[in-house]
């Protein structure tokens, strides 16, 4: 995607056909990482699903130290652990806002923007704000949970309570 000062976005694809780079990689090469390098919202969905792209690191704004990190992440040798600061949906329209032209907003969807638009109107994004993977995988069973009563100085009802 493309980002400058003093200009925004017109839509949620790449810059100058970044989409059609990916799945060219992505035909020639079995086992294709797409690293994205974005401020803010992109549609995936050309390309995600292809069977080469086997990763997809959300980068963010690189900085002095990004090519370190990066060799760092893609070798092993550090445990990425960032999380989505947004909602990223399947279809553009899945948004619930589009993409305004003009200088003014009336921001008429409330507070229902990115995830709280997608849970009212029951909308499975792509990934979802917080989504974010490490290598390391992690499991419960056995787990237990019990009702707390008012009683509990700790419960919901006994905090409200304290204030």
């Amino acid at each position: 995607a493309w980002s400058e000062e003093g200009i925004d976005r017109t839509d949620l694809y790449t810059f100058d056909n970044g989409e059609q780079l990916v799945l060219t990689v992505a035909q020639n090469c079995r086992q294709t990482i797409v690293l994205v390098n974005s401020v803010s919202q992109l549609n995936l969905e050309r390309w995600v699903g292809h069977p080469n792209v086997v990763d997809v690191l959300w980068t963010g704004m690189p900085d002095s130290e990004y090519g370190p990190a990066l060799v760092d992440i893609l070798f092993g040798d550090y445990n990425p652990g960032g999380k989505l600061v947004f909602s990223l949906a399947k279809n553009d329209s899945d948004f619930g806002t589009d993409i305004s032209l003009i200088g003014d907003s009336n921001y008429t969807e409330g507070a229902f923007l990115d995830y709280r638009h997608f849970d009212k109107c029951n909308i499975t994004p792509r990934y979802y704000f917080g989504y974010g993977l490490s290598y390391t995988k992690f499991s419960f069973d056995k787990l237990e949970i019990s009702q707390a009563n008012d009683d509990d100085k700790n419960s919901p009802a006994s905090l409200c309570k304290q204030r």
